[in-house]
Order: C-alpha cells, then structure tokens, then sequence
C-alpha cells in the first residue's frame, strides 16, 4: 500500500506553520544550510531525503554538539556532504585513485590530524552511508625500530608486502587487500572487516568446521569503520579514505609514513532500513547515535559488544523530528524577523522625530 503522507494529510501546513521563507541554520557563522518550503514533502513516507535536508541535520547536530560539549566537539570533524564525491572525481583523461588536488584546500586552515574522529557522508549511485576515520593521529607513528626495519627488508627481499595490518599487531590469514574484501557475515559477528574472508569450511563428508571466533579489533588503533543501512561493504571506500589521509599527512606534515596496509571495517548488526527510500534517515541516525557517546559506541562496533537499539530513532520518528524541528525553527526564525522589523520602525520614527 502507499504510505500516508505527511504533507498530503495537511495540505493547510503551510498557512498553519506559518512559513514565510527558508529556515536559514545556523543563523549566524558559517557553513549554513538552508531548507526550502518545497523540502518539506521529502519529510513525508517514502520520499527520499535530499541534500538540503542532510546537510541542515547534520549542522543541526554538529552545532549543538559546539555548544553541549565543546570539548567532545575539538576531537571530531565533519566533512561536507561533498568531499569524498570531490576526492574521487577525476580531471578529464584522469582515471583512478584520488584526486588530492581537487580537496587539498578544503583543510588549508584546519590540522586534520588532531581530530580522533573524522566523520565522512558519502552518497553513491543515490545511496547515503557514513565511514568514521577513528584515530587518525595515530598514523603519525614514531619511526620504526632497527628490528622491524630489518624484518621488512628481509619481507621485501622476498617479494612478501612489508606495509600489511601485521605492522599494527594483527595477524592476517590471507593477504588480501582492500579492494579485494569480502563480506564477513557470521550470525554472532557486530563486525565485518574488509581485511578478509571468513566462511565455515566443508569437509569431503560434508561436515562444518568450528566457525572462528568472530574478530575484535582494537579501538585504539587507526580504522575505518562504514556503516551502511543496506549492510552493504565499502572496501574501495576505505581504500581511498586511506590514501586520502597519506597524501594530507605528507602534504600537511611534510612527513612520509608507510602505508599501513588495509583499515576498512564495515559494522554489521546494526539497525537496518527495509525499504528503499530510508537510506538518508538511517545516515542520520548513525550520525547522531554516534556522537552520543563516540569512544563507547565505536568500541562496541569493534569489540564485538553487544548493544541496545530501543532508545534510537526510527526512520519515521526521524522524519517527524526533523519536520518539528524546522518548523520550529521557521516559527523562531519569523519572530525575529518581526521584532527586527518593528525595531526598524521604531529607529525610523525616532529619525524622523528629531527632524
């Protein structure tokens, strides 16, 4: 059946909210996003949301977190809904890899590599999902000791990959690399890495093998975890955020580390839209819960712990909220707007007064 829509149950709304122009948030500073009369049906069931009503979210949120925690605030950054479509667009004749160039001023001002988390919405072929960076600082590694030097010359000399995740303390059973991931689905499993592949094994009498324990990585370690509402893996993802980060370190820093060999993770078990629409929703959501608590929540992903999603919005509650919250905004955004324009009679009496 056709979900009810919001906007076609009230089609008074407008005259009812009283909207009069586009809410403008933050209304002061920079970077402000701005939510149109017509933006408002994309709230209804089964619309998709568009880039206006993701990008005024998702200030919403990093601008209360500024002022509720200021401090939890100076340990993440947000990049725009349009950097990693920018950082993977080519110049004509170019194909490939990264285009560094094309960002590489969006950070001019900004020391990327202090932040703990770095918070990247992605969109592709109309699908919106997030990756979180988790402790990018720590790629700045302090130069490697006499024995691991000589261990990856021998490495080398074997034609073996010296820059693999064994450089972080964690063995790999097969030396796949990013992109060629495999999903990791096992029931009991939070997480599915992109380092490898994991699937119970037959025996010629057809029996199961034990399934490995589902696997844990550090949170205090560099990753990159994505988290898709479809569950869908993003190893190239991964690959280029990686790379990404290596080219801002040695332009940034003037230092040239090591590849670090694969970093993706992709969370697994978690909330799940089951339409085709919610996509942006669930972007949000993620977002949201995430900076609720990020060093607990990205722990839980990689820890394997178990978690509790009744207190998280759903994609219809989403809606509604977003819808309140704009309206009252719009509301608030009116009444300055009058006590402005009365104060400008006022100053304009007062004008003419003294003549």
């Amino acid at each position: 059946p056709e979900p009810e829509r919001w906007t076609f149950q009230n089609p008074d709304w407008v005259t009812k909210e009283k909207w009069r122009s586009s809410v403008i948030y933050p209304p002061d500073g920079k970077n402000k996003a701005s939510v149109d009369m017509e933006d408002i049906q994309r709230l209804d069931e089964g619309e998709f949301l568009n880039d206006n009503l993701i990008v005024f979210y998702l200030r919403w949120l990093e601008d209360r977190l500024g002022k509720e925690n200021p401090e939890l605030a100076s340990r993440i950054y947000f990049t725009n809904t349009f950097f990693y479509e920018r950082l993977t667009k080519h110049a004509k004749g170019k194909s490939g890899g990264i285009n560094y160039e094309a960002v590489e001023r969006w950070t001019a001002k900004i020391d990327l590599l202090k932040y703990d988390y770095i918070v990247v919405p992605v969109n592709e072929t109309v699908h919106w999902y997030v990756a979180i960076i988790c402790n990018a600082p720590k790629l700045l590694k302090q130069p490697p000791t006499e024995e691991a030097t000589s261990q990856d010359a021998k490495n080398s000399h074997a034609g073996a990959p010296s820059n693999t995740a064994e450089a972080e303390g964690q063995s790999i059973p097969s030396p796949l690399k990013d992109t060629e991931m495999v999903d990791l689905d096992l029931p009991p499993a939070k997480v599915a890495s992109d380092l490898m592949e994991q699937q119970p094994l037959q025996t010629k009498k057809g029996k199961r093998k034990s399934i490995p324990a589902p696997r844990r990585y550090s949170p205090d370690e560099p990753r990159i975890i994505t988290l898709d509402s479809l569950g869908l893996t993003h190893s190239p993802t991964c690959t280029n955020l990686r790379k990404y980060l290596l080219q801002e370190i040695k332009a940034k820093k003037n230092i040239e580390i090591d590849d670090p060999g694969p970093l993706g993770t992709t969370a697994r078990n978690i909330p799940q839209q089951d339409n085709h629409c919610d996509c942006g929703l669930f972007l949000l959501t993620y977002i949201e819960e995430f900076l609720k608590r990020p060093d607990e929540f990205v722990r839980d992903l990689l820890q394997q712990n178990e978690q509790d999603f009744s207190g998280w919005r759903s994609a219809s509650e989403m809606r509604k909220y977003i819808r309140d919250l704009l309206f009252g905004l719009q509301r608030g955004q009116t009444r300055e707007a009058e006590v402005s324009r009365k104060d400008k009679a006022k100053s304009k009496q007062a004008k003419a007064g003294d003549k």
